[in-house]
Order: C-alpha cells, then structure tokens, then sequence
C-alpha cells in the first residue's frame, strides 16, 4: 500500500509540476532558472526509478536509491522555493526565510499542493523502503 501511495504522490507532485512550468513559459515572463529543469529531470528520473521498483520483484536497494534521489529532488525544490521568495520579497535574508517562503506558499494553491506532496512521497518511499506496508 505504502509503495502505491508513493507513486500516487509522486505523479501528482510531478503533474502539478509540469502545470506550474507550463504556465512560467506561457507568462512569457523571465525565463526559468536553470536549477528549475535540474529539479525536473531530477524528479522524473526518480519518478521512473520508482515505477521500475513498482513492475520489479521491489529490490529494496532500489527503493533506497530512490530515497536518496529524492533527498536531492526536495533540497532542490528548496532552494527554488528560497530563491523565488527573495526574488518576490526583495530580500536576501538568513534561513529563517524559509519559513516565511513557505507561508508564501499558502496563497498559491499549486505550488502549495506541490510542496505539500513532497513529503509524502519522500515518507512513503522511506516506509516503502523499510519494508512497512509494502
């Protein structure tokens, strides 16, 4: 159960995703900074990792590595979070703007729901990993 509620995450983080990019380029605005497709190829690849581990026998070791692959797909969507902040706010202030830039996040409802779902698909893939609910 856990392993499928991972994958179910994981496509609705990455399809909300792709909305939010999709509309970033119709703005015509700025182009997205370069750590952005970083952020995306990053989380497609884990995403196909995590379906390979779905239609396989479930190696454990795979299920690991897509943990830590998403270790690096959350501290990037992070610090893309930070990083638009400051941009909106003007700032360029310590850490504890990343609380602040996430309660930015409240007032937008994508990219809320986006970053509400990275945590559970990165403790779903843990307890998938674990071997709990599986």
């Amino acid at each position: 159960m856990t392993p499928l509620l991972a994958l179910a995450a994981w496509i609705a983080g990455a399809a909300l995703g792709l909305t939010m990019l999709v509309g970033w380029l119709r703005s015509g605005s700025q182009p997205p900074p370069p750590l952005l497709y970083v952020h995306l190829t990053s989380a497609v690849a884990g995403l196909v990792l995590w379906i390979v581990y779905l239609a396989s026998d479930r190696p454990v070791a795979l299920a690991w590595v897509a943990f830590g692959l998403l270790f690096v797909i959350n501290g990037l969507g992070d610090t893309l979070t930070m990083r638009l902040y400051r941009q909106r706010s003007g700032t360029a202030g310590p850490l504890r703007d990343i609380g602040r830039a996430g309660l930015a996040q409240l007032h937008r409802p994508k990219p809320f729901v986006h970053a509400f779902l990275a945590p559970v698909t990165f403790v779903s893939v843990l307890l998938a990993a674990l071997g709990v609910g599986v």
